[in-house]
């Protein structure tokens, strides 16, 4: 992500048509900076420029933008002593998921709230922000795999939460997500809105929904950092990707995703670009 200090006769209209040619995109640039009145700024000022997410196209060469450092948020929702295992292991393997939530937020307030440890080193939001919880060598209870004794899995993983509710029913002409009590009555979105989703039939759904570019490039960008940072493998076993076989996982380093380790599981669903992901860490 580019920065930008604001000098004597900026505006964020003025900013915007800088990086983005257009003025009207101003609230890219407020809401990346948490700006809640657009007029009032400050010389001097430090602003994070985020990339337009309406100009990251299924064509666009991700290799060409990636960002030279990765931006990371390790304050805004770290979690406290207590709420994770603080034991640093040595780490071969990154696993993906997503929070079956709207946002970060929801998904760390959860952990918070619980006892039981359950959470991820990183998370992903919707915007491209992402969040470190806790440092990456150590772990928590993210994959939840029961009867193997010593969490073997769970100690070797950097495990990364992704914003997106996940799988999807139609009702109608409507798509909708789990709530309430997992009953998919809650609106996603219309079925025109092809955007917002994928239709894909895995685990016994049809539709999931759609990662937005600039979240993908998140992804990629904090993968790709992982794997250069922890020396693990970025290999992707794409014959296997979708399958759940918990034996051949739990000895295989790279990367994957929680249906691999859980036969109940969704996440990471098809909705994934594992082809753009490989293309970009490779």
């Amino acid at each position: 992500m580019q920065t930008y200090r604001i000098k004597n006769g900026d505006t964020l209209g003025k900013i915007a048509k800088k990086f983005y040619g257009d003025p009207q995109k101003y609230m890219l640039i407020a809401k990346a900076n948490n700006i809640k009145d657009p007029n009032k700024i400050k010389v001097g000022q430090v602003l994070d420029i985020p990339f337009d997410q309406g100009d990251i196209s299924d064509s666009t060469d991700l290799m060409t933008i990636q960002s030279q450092e990765i931006p990371i948020d390790r304050t805004t929702m770290r979690l406290p002593e207590g709420q994770y295992i603080n034991d640093p292991n040595s780490k071969n393997l990154i696993v993906l998921h997503f929070t079956a939530g709207t946002t970060a937020r929801s998904a760390f307030n959860t952990w918070v709230a619980d006892s039981l440890r359950i959470a991820t080193a990183y998370v992903v939001d919707t915007d491209g922000i992402i969040y470190e919880l806790f440092d990456p060598e150590c772990w928590a209870y993210a994959l939840g795999i029961k009867g193997q004794p010593g969490y073997p899995n769970e100690k070797r993983a950097i495990q990364i939460e992704i914003a997106n509710v996940g799988p999807l029913k139609r009702r109608g002409d409507l798509l909708c997500w789990w709530p309430p009590d997992n009953s998919f009555q809650t609106r996603w979105c219309h079925v025109n809105d092809d955007h917002k989703y994928v239709k894909a039939s895995h685990r016994g759904c049809d539709y999931y929904a759609s990662f937005p570019d600039i979240q993908f490039l998140s992804i990629c960008n904090l993968v790709k950092y992982l794997c250069e940072r922890f020396q693990i493998s970025n290999q992707i076993p794409k014959d296997k990707i979708n399958i759940y076989d918990l034996d051949w996982f739990t000895k295989y380093e790279g990367i994957a995703s929680h249906q691999n380790f859980r036969i109940d599981k969704y996440d990471i669903g098809p909705a994934f670009d594992w082809d753009k992901l490989e293309d970009f860490i490779i």
